[in-house]
């Protein structure tokens, strides 16, 4: 009946009227709280109120970032405006971009004999890492996930399985929960596994232009 009720509701009616949209997520009983405009926390305990997550076509579209693939404000106010006709008008309603929150990988590899370059197997390394914990970026047959956790053991062992790898030292995993801060105490707790944060989080590779430091390659003493 073109009307919003259960939570199929919410995310069908989007999908069939937004096919730039790839996937939404909806989230009741969620409120964001602010303060001066900055979302500080994800209340998902607060009845009356409904989030609206989406994410849109990665490789449709030239300007999303695949690694974060956030939906224009213009989308996001389309959306808002389709669905508060089709709601209660009890219902408190927004519509909002996903959390992405970053892991972060740091440690020594020795790579195999036959290796003769080791500057470019760290690199090859790093794109596999990238690709491992950010497949949809690469591939659009993979579904994006709201959630989830990682587990240092499960990056460690795919690592030991590239061919041209024999082994890591002193690995250690990170956690980004907030990518806009610029604080950077996260990168002193090492973590044995990393969980998202809110309903509305996604994990993603953390990818800094200034990540050479990060693998070191300790064999023949070459380095990335």
């Amino acid at each position: 009946k073109d009307r919003a009720v259960t939570m199929w509701d919410y995310e069908h009616l989007v999908l069939e009227h937004f096919p730039n949209i790839y996937k939404v997520k909806c989230l009741n009983h969620t409120r964001l709280m602010r303060q001066n405009q900055k979302i500080l926390v994800d209340n998902e305990v607060y009845p009356g109120y409904v989030l609206m997550v989406p994410i849109p076509y990665v490789k449709a579209s030239t300007t999303v970032n695949p690694m974060r693939p956030y939906t224009d404000k213009k989308t996001l106010a389309a959306i808002d405006k389709f669905l508060r006709a089709r709601i209660s008008p009890f219902v408190n309603l927004e519509v909002q971009n996903p959390k992405f929150e970053a892991i972060q990988v740091k440690f020594k590899v020795n790579f195999t004999r036959d290796i003769t370059d080791p500057g470019f197997y760290v690199k090859q390394l790093k794109a596999a890492i990238r690709k491992y914990l950010s497949p949809w970026a690469y591939d659009e047959g993979v579904e994006i996930s709201f959630g989830g956790q990682w587990h240092k053991s499960a990056i460690i062992n795919f690592v030991e399985e590239q061919s041209y790898v024999d082994y890591v030292i002193d690995f250690e995993m990170y956690h980004q929960a907030d990518i806009q801060a610029s604080d950077e105490s996260w990168k002193s707790n090492d973590l044995e596994v990393v969980r998202a944060t809110t309903g509305r989080s996604i994990l993603v590779y953390y990818d800094p232009p200034d990540d050479d430091h990060l693998i070191i390659a300790i064999n023949q003493g070459s380095s990335s």
